[in-house]
């Protein structure tokens, strides 16, 4: 698969196979959204999984923003909102951000550092437990901008992890025990007393 850059989006050119995600008569547009400079909260995370909780089989860690806006089925609005999402100063400022857009299913690539020969990329969702705040405020501003074809919206933190392990269901393993926060020298991406946690693909 081949992504063309343009401007500050990196638009995901799936293959025709690849079916949008519907719900009913709407459907998903998926936004991550990742800081042009070195991201301080990463690499003190990175710092602490490595060095004191001694997680010696990921090699690295990365940190995206993730929005889902449930939109309903009109591809004038849907291509509208592709066009001008840039301008949400509330979900990406183009002077620090850039940004992946992707509206179905299709495979999803996040630009990171190379990984080792036998290193695999994991992702874990972090998402609050309970109403989100925050997803709730952002779906207000986007129904102001694009009126009531904004059916919903979803907010998340995708962390991208590279475990050195050849097997996947280990490394899949390996993941979920980073992320679950059990005790201060146990996991630390999610705390499942407010959040939870999954792989996303």
């Amino acid at each position: 698969m081949q992504a063309e850059k343009k401007n500050n989006i990196i638009f995901e050119n799936v293959s025709e196979k690849a079916k949008p995600v519907y719900l009913g008569f709407f459907m998903y547009l998926e936004i991550f959204v990742h800081l042009k400079v070195p991201d301080v909260v990463a690499a003190t995370a990175r710092h602490t999984l490595q060095h004191v909780m001694c997680y010696d089989k990921m090699a690295d860690l990365d940190r995206w923003d993730y929005w889902r806006i449930e939109v309903a089925d009109d591809s004038s609005a849907i291509q509208n909102i592709k066009n001008t999402i840039s301008t949400v100063s509330e979900m990406i400022n183009i002077n620090k951000h850039f940004f992946i857009l992707r509206e179905n299913s299709g495979a999803l690539e996040l630009k990171g550092k190379e990984k080792t020969k036998k290193a695999q990329e994991v992702r874990i969702l972090v998402r609050e437990s309970g109403k989100d705040s925050a997803a709730e405020g952002m779906r207000k501003i986007l129904q102001k901008k694009y009126g009531n074809v904004i059916k919903g919206v979803d907010k998340g933190t995708l962390w991208v992890l590279s475990i050195d392990m050849q097997s996947r269901e280990e490394a899949e393993s390996y993941a979920k025990r980073i992320a679950e926060t059990k005790r201060q020298d146990e996991g630390l991406l999610a705390n499942t007393n407010c959040q939870e946690y999954s792989i996303f693909k």
